[in-house]
């Protein structure tokens, strides 16, 4: 089975399309698949800093949906593709249309509720059945946290944090990106209250230089830049600081109580939802948040074990971290 994944990322966007398509890419790779990425110069770039076996096929940036369209068509008119998979919020029903007679069948991943012309929409946020109801032109969807496309050592460590044993050190990672630099503004925030921090970013984070002088000041804190399992950090920390979207999930199904920040409109009604049945603690969005506010709430948290504990188990319960193999499985189920 040929699989072709369609997604950009990068400072101005963030990584997640790029970390979710690896995930599912390197999963269908295990199952004998082979996979190629549709993307731009500069994202090819991050997607070969992430796996260098990566083949991607370049896309010039900036075309309009339909320019998009007519120039993968002609991209992929001699690979036979089983799957087109598009994770790119420039790009939806139009796009999905015009790829119709160059690939078998079409997913998209999307967390916005729009409509698609695609045979299997993936949404692992709540209620995404009732979001997407009447905006499903035809096929399947997969909704809700048990389709998170989650990398495979999560499962190790949920199991290593299952055994909870106190751990002390605090976790802050707003993706591989953080374009607003949140990272810096939380540990500026941080500094006087004695905590052991990891901060992890990514290649396409533009502050490490700044946040490294930072953590020199302070011998319990760590930068970590373009870890491959950010998940092992988790698993060590008794808090998390972040933003909402894919690591809300990873914080989850390690079971990791989380202060969340939201970094871009899709995230602020999942995070808003997840704060009311009690899975997360919600500050609001980005530029909102005063530092003041954080502080306050890491300090709650930390003199309340039982409502972290809370936390903790309504995020296990939540997400169990198998996502990526129930959509390989319908991927590979569909094919045959």
């Amino acid at each position: 089975m040929i699989v072709v994944f369609r997604m950009e990322g990068g400072h101005r966007i963030g990584m997640g399309h790029v970390m979710r398509c690896l995930t599912l890419a390197k999963m269908l790779v295990e199952k004998g698949c082979r996979v190629r990425f549709l993307c731009s110069r500069d994202t090819a770039k991050l997607v070969r800093g992430q796996w260098q076996k990566a083949v991607c096929i370049i896309v010039p940036a900036g075309l309009t949906e339909r320019m998009d369209g007519k120039r993968c068509a002609a991209l992929l008119s001699g690979i036979q593709a089983d799957w087109l998979v598009v994770d790119h919020y420039g790009l939806g029903a139009v796009y999905e249309k015009m790829m119709r007679g160059s690939v078998k069948r079409v997913m998209a991943v999307d967390d916005l509720a729009r409509r698609h012309e695609a045979d299997v929409v993936l949404d692992s946020a709540p209620g995404g059945r009732a979001r997407y109801r009447g905006k499903l032109a035809k096929g399947r969807g997969l909704f809700g946290p048990g389709y998170a496309l989650l990398r495979p050592g999560i499962a190790q460590a949920r199991k290593r944090n299952a055994e909870y044993s106190g751990q002390k050190r605090v976790f802050v990672c707003f993706g591989g990106a953080d374009p607003r630099q949140e990272t810096e503004r939380v540990a500026r925030a941080l500094k006087g209250m004695g905590d052991d921090v990891d901060f992890v970013v990514g290649d396409a984070y533009r502050g490490v230089e700044r946040l490294k002088a930072l953590c020199e000041k302070h011998a319990g804190w760590r930068v970590h830049v373009n870890v491959s399992k950010p998940e092992l950090f988790m698993a060590e920390a008794w808090l998390g600081i972040g933003a909402g979207g894919t690591m809300t999930w990873e914080r989850c199904a390690v079971g990791l109580p989380s202060v969340v920040v939201s970094i871009a409109d899709n995230q602020e009604s999942m995070s808003r939802e997840l704060a009311a049945e009690g899975v997360i603690e919600y500050l609001g969005r980005a530029g909102d948040v005063a530092d003041a506010t954080l502080v306050a709430a890491v300090k709650a948290l930390k003199h309340d074990e039982a409502k972290c504990e809370r936390m903790r188990q309504a995020g296990l319960r939540l997400v169990d971290g198998r996502g990526a193999a129930r959509v390989v499985a319908v991927m590979r189920g569909w094919a045959r």
